[in-house]
């Protein structure tokens, strides 16, 4: 497969695992926040630990099917990077949003990009 379409197909699966995380959390994890929103303690707890938990469930969709988009450009770049490392952060990355990876993506310099 020519380099431009391994690329394209790795952005539209990273963006799609996105994509799903953002709408899974919105549909699963937030409902049952708002239910704590209310509550005197938890007010200020809420609204902090969202970011929190997106995260994780980014970093555990990215080990779930193993995209690791850091260690594909490191790859380009002829550098090593360590893999459990790597795919936290493209945990984090894909935890954040559709918006984020696209504006990642688009900041990531591939020699082969149109």
């Amino acid at each position: 497969m020519e380099p431009i379409m391994t690329n394209l197909f790795l952005f539209m699966f990273a963006l799609l695992l996105a994509w799903l995380v953002e709408g899974s959390f919105e549909y699963f994890v937030n409902p049952w926040l708002v239910l704590l929103e209310g509550k005197p303690p938890l007010d200020t707890f809420v609204p902090k630990v969202k970011p929190w938990l997106a995260c994780a469930v980014g970093v555990g969709v990215v080990f779930l099917t193993s995209l690791d988009l850091l260690a594909y450009a490191a790859s380009l770049a002829d550098v090593t990077m360590n893999p459990i490392l790597s795919k936290v952060l493209t945990g984090i990355i894909i935890g954040r949003g559709a918006n984020y990876v696209h504006d990642f993506w688009k900041r990531l310099k591939l020699p082969d990009a149109p």
